[in-house]
């Protein structure tokens, strides 16, 4: 089971009452990037609210419009690292 922070709690508590009152993914995975989460932070809130895979959630949120940009550079960083890796591997051997 994934834990959740003090902070994760109250939001969690704001999108619960946002859901009831109407609120649908959208705007509750636009809320989460206003809030200012970190995207792992975020994928465990979603992953809570809705009861759906860590997989499906990072989808959900990493897929968002909102999060859009953030994803770009993670993915960007992630090939960086990657290349470096190859290349330090490669030069060792």
């Amino acid at each position: 089971m994934i834990g959740i922070t003090m902070e994760q709690k109250e939001i969690l508590n704001k999108c619960r009452e946002d859901i009831k009152n109407g609120k649908n993914q959208d705007d509750i995975i636009r809320f989460l990037r206003q809030a200012d989460l970190p995207p792992i932070e975020a994928i465990k809130v979603f992953k809570k609210l809705y009861g759906v895979s860590v997989g499906e959630s990072k989808e959900k949120v990493m897929g968002h419009p909102s999060w859009r940009e953030l994803a770009k550079d993670g993915d960007k960083l992630h090939d960086e690292i990657i290349k470096t890796l190859e290349q330090e591997l490669n030069d060792n051997d």
